[in-house]
């Protein structure tokens, strides 16, 4: 259900990196490897079971999962400081599976479902060590996904970030095809070190978000 069954270490980059530097430019070399994705990832998965419920007009929020962009890389002439390049998450959640007659018209879709998961990036304090989030072009939380509008099952759904922030960008509301963002100036933000932090969200009487499994990677190249 989650990724790939391979993936690069450090060390096996070194291996692939060290010959081909005799053959191609390293500005090159770089571009060749981005191409084909040939990256480390940290890889960080929770299926303990979470569920948050709203009562009124304010936001519950839970922590789902936090991955450390901590990569443990070999010192070598033959690498490049570490760089994140893509965030994966895959999600298996639900809202609250009901509502009244008003819902029927959102069914099937992600429009107006007040259940949902953000993201941020959390970094260490350099005098204190506390991590907090940062701000991203005035953003500290991020849109991820929402859920499917009054689903009775468990949905997956997994969302990639890029570095340079491609892809669909729709709002919290859901009001776009898919329920997602983009996450756009995220992956860029990302320094070692970071933590990225997944939360569960809900808003309003009745709503709710069930996850029952979350998983992340953070994808870099060296």
């Amino acid at each position: 259900m989650l990724a790939r069954l391979w993936r690069p270490i450090p060390e096996d980059v070194i291996r692939v990196r060290k010959p081909l530097l005799t053959v191609f430019p390293r500005e090159l070399l770089d571009h060749i490897l981005d191409l084909a994705q040939y990256w480390p990832a940290i890889v960080t998965s929770n299926a303990e079971e979470v569920h948050i419920s709203a009562n009124s007009r304010v936001c519950v929020e839970q922590t789902v999962l936090t991955a450390h962009f901590a990569p443990n890389v070999p010192s070598s002439d033959w690498l490049n400081p570490p760089k994140a390049k893509l965030v994966k998450f895959t999600i298996q959640s639900q809202d609250q599976g009901w509502g009244g007659s008003h819902h029927l018209l959102c069914l099937g879709s992600y429009k107006g479902c007040w259940s949902w998961f953000e993201a941020s990036i959390l970094r260490p304090d350099e005098d204190t060590s506390i991590y907090s989030e940062i701000s991203v072009n005035g953003n500290q939380r991020f849109h991820v996904q929402n859920n499917m509008h009054v689903s009775r099952n468990y949905d997956i759904h997994e969302i990639e970030w890029t570095e340079d922030g491609s892809g669909e960008d729709n709002d919290r509301g859901g009001h776009g095809g898919t329920g997602r963002g983009a996450g756009r100036g995220f992956v860029k933000a990302l320094r070692p070190g970071d933590k990225v932090s997944l939360i569960a969200m809900a808003q309003y009487p009745g709503w709710a978000n069930k996850v029952s499994y979350a998983h992340i990677e953070v994808h870099y190249s060296v």
